[in-house]
């Protein structure tokens, strides 16, 4: 087993996802696998090149100064699509005002609940001609932050309401997210043409629901001010597909104080279209969590100043009754008897033993992410609820 400089390693791991490292190690386990991790080291701009690798590659081959030369020519297209939009700055909900528009009292209370639980102060209309009157009586100089509404009411449909706002009233209004149990045809160009943020079938959960909620919101203080006579309109319309576009770019704090671990998780993080924050020590994961908006956290459990477990636990305690849970995934160095319950007595969502196996660290990834996204991963955690 062969010792890799730091660059030899952040090259190959960004070339192929084989590689494992250990402590800095790269366990050549087999000259073919390694070989074909070593290929696409290329000069730029070159469409056909050589591979001349690092005289210290073909000493964990065992071998001589000497070695083999490969050549090949490809031809790659043009990024067709711009890249993904990054999420929005995390949003102080605690106070704000929200109008939650249905004609189903069962809806309203479930919303209003998950709205109370975050600090918003919610009020209520069971249809379109009461909430008419309730932005009427809003005072100018003080408009709700949001409206949701309903899209399918009798009498007065979602759609017909916001038409019906005029200047004046939508000044009131805020920012708009309709829901509804059936979209049709034609429904996504009529919410950009009156000026709707968000617009989601049912049922949303309300992990979904405050993310378009933060969304709408951030758009929002991009337009004009909430107390302007116009109508602004997003600049872009907040559906479910544009939420799955957005969650396939993550922002990943990694936790670890190995440099050579650092390099090869970011690599591999960043090649899937991630991006990366690193960490030396829990104490700089939480001082990061703090300044940016963070969707997972690896965390290695052993780190000095303070470790994962102990980082873990402030996090979980910081967040309190706000609302928010951003996933854990521990590293750990081996997968010992007790590792998986230390990690969860903690506050973390999984964890992943080291080597890193790229299969197994995006499954635990994307599963936690999921379940945060459906579910609690918390069994004793109340169930979900749902806008019906």
């Amino acid at each position: 087993m062969g010792r890799l400089a730091p660059e030899l390693v952040e090259q190959i791991a960004a070339a192929n996802d084989i590689v494992e490292v250990i402590g800095g190690y790269f366990p050549l386990k087999r000259a073919g696998s390694a070989y074909r991790a070593l290929c696409p080291f290329h000069q730029e701009r070159t469409p056909s090149f050589q591979v001349n690798p690092h005289k210290q590659i073909f000493k964990c081959f065992g071998c001589g100064a000497g070695g083999s030369v490969f050549r090949f020519s490809a031809l790659f297209g043009l990024r067709s699509s711009p890249l993904l939009p990054e999420r929005p700055q995390a949003v102080a909900l605690a106070g704000l005002e929200v109008l939650v528009v249905d004609d189903n009292a069962t809806n309203r209370r479930i919303v209003g609940d998950a709205l109370a639980d975050w600090g918003v102060k919610p009020e209520f209309a069971d249809g379109g001609t009461t909430a008419l009157q309730r932005l009427d009586a809003r005072p100018a100089g003080a408009p709700y932050a949001l409206t949701i509404v309903d899209c399918n009411m009798p009498e007065m449909d979602g759609f017909d309401l916001v038409e019906r706002l005029g200047p004046d009233r939508a000044g009131r209004a805020g920012a708009i997210v309709m829901l509804t149990s059936g979209g049709q045809p034609g429904d996504a160009a009529r919410c950009r043409q009156i000026g709707i943020s968000a617009y989601m079938s049912k049922p949303v959960s309300m992990s979904v629901l405050r993310e378009v909620i933060e969304r709408a919101l951030s758009a929002e203080r991009g337009a004009p001010t909430l107390g302007s006579t116009t109508r602004p309109r997003p600049s872009a319309l907040i559906t479910r597909h544009s939420l799955e576009e957005a969650q396939r770019s993550l922002h990943v704090l990694l936790a670890e104080d190995n440099a050579v671990n650092q390099v090869l998780a970011t690599s591999l993080l960043k090649k899937h279209g991630h991006r990366v924050s690193v960490a030396a020590d829990g104490l700089e994961a939480l001082e990061l969590l703090e300044r940016e908006r963070i969707d997972l956290v690896l965390m290695d459990v052993h780190m000095p100043r303070l470790g994962g477990y102990a980082a873990a636990r402030r996090i979980r305690a910081g967040e309190g009754d706000s609302g928010r849970h951003v996933p854990i995934i521990a590293l750990t160095a081996q997968a010992m008897k007790g590792d998986r319950e230390k990690c969860f007595e903690a506050g973390m969502d999984g964890y992943v033993s080291k080597p890193l196996r790229i299969a197994e660290l995006f499954a635990v990834m994307y599963q936690v992410l999921a379940a945060r996204g459906t579910a609690s991963t918390n069994p004793a955690a109340s169930p979900r609820r749902e806008a019906a």
